[in-house]
């Protein structure tokens, strides 16, 4: 299959031999209508697909697709060593479906993931968003409670999770990464389940009031991300002040 991307041996890991996490998705991803996009929220992010400094060189895909804002792919190595992965995607204003968020981080000594389908509505008033949207992931997270071992230690971030929210911290065993393809597995699971499901049953928001409440809504979890989120100094002190918050930007949006 032909990418649209760097392939992850392309980009140089020093100790240990990291899951090509963008290849082991694209087959579920590409699926979508992609339309690549060369400016987003007016920044220029075509300098994103070919990142190179002295700490860091990866990529940062940015598409188009019918329904949602962005998707994004992107793969980024730290110093040779850590390795960030992350696929996401979210509504756009005219609609209220839930955002998938992941993110996958492997270095030598062990990986941490986070995935999740984050709610834009109150699943507590609005029971029917739940069912519709959420309860149908729930055989997955059965499945693969093995993978599910870790609590976010921020609560700003936990306010958003959902019931059905995965996160993990895994070593190897005696050098042995075997067990890390399934939690990729996992994830490529809820996004397939996302995308031939989530996807295709939504339809816009009729009320004006819900349009503008989850527009503040949307608005609020996006500058917590941006402000919050800890691996923002290490992509600033990585790409520069303008680069980096352009990455910070276009990936909590």
């Amino acid at each position: 299959m032909e990418l649209p991307f760097p392939r992850s041996d392309s980009f140089a890991v020093e100790g240990y031999e990291p899951q090509p996490f963008p290849e082991m998705v694209w087959p579920v991803l590409s699926k979508l209508d992609l339309k690549l996009m060369d400016t987003y929220l007016g920044y220029d992010v075509t300098t994103l697909r070919n990142i190179k400094t002295p700490m860091l060189e990866g990529y940062m895909m940015i598409w188009a697709i019918d329904k949602v804002k962005r998707v994004s792919l992107s793969r980024m190595v730290f110093m040779k060593r850590m390795v960030f992965n992350e696929v996401g995607m979210g509504p756009n204003e005219d609609y209220d479906f839930p955002s998938f968020s992941s993110e996958f981080i492997e270095n030598p000594g062990n990986t941490h993931f986070l995935l999740d389908l984050q709610a834009t509505r109150d699943i507590v008033i609005d029971t029917w968003y739940r069912e519709k949207y959420l309860d149908p992931v729930a055989p997955i997270w059965k499945e693969y409670q093995d993978v599910n071992n870790d609590i976010n230690p921020n609560p700003w971030y936990r306010a958003f999770q959902s019931p059905y929210s995965i996160s993990g911290r895994h070593k190897p065993q005696d050098g042995d990464r075997s067990f890390f393809p399934r939690i990729v597995e996992c994830l490529v699971k809820y996004l397939e389940y996302y995308i031939d499901n989530v996807l295709p049953q939504a339809t816009p928001i009729e009320s004006p009031e819900v349009k503008e409440y989850l527009k503040k809504r949307k608005q609020s979890v996006i500058e917590q991300f941006r402000t919050l989120d800890p691996g923002g100094g290490a992509l600033i002190k990585a790409l520069g002040i303008e680069e980096g918050k352009k990455l910070l930007e276009v990936l909590f949006s």
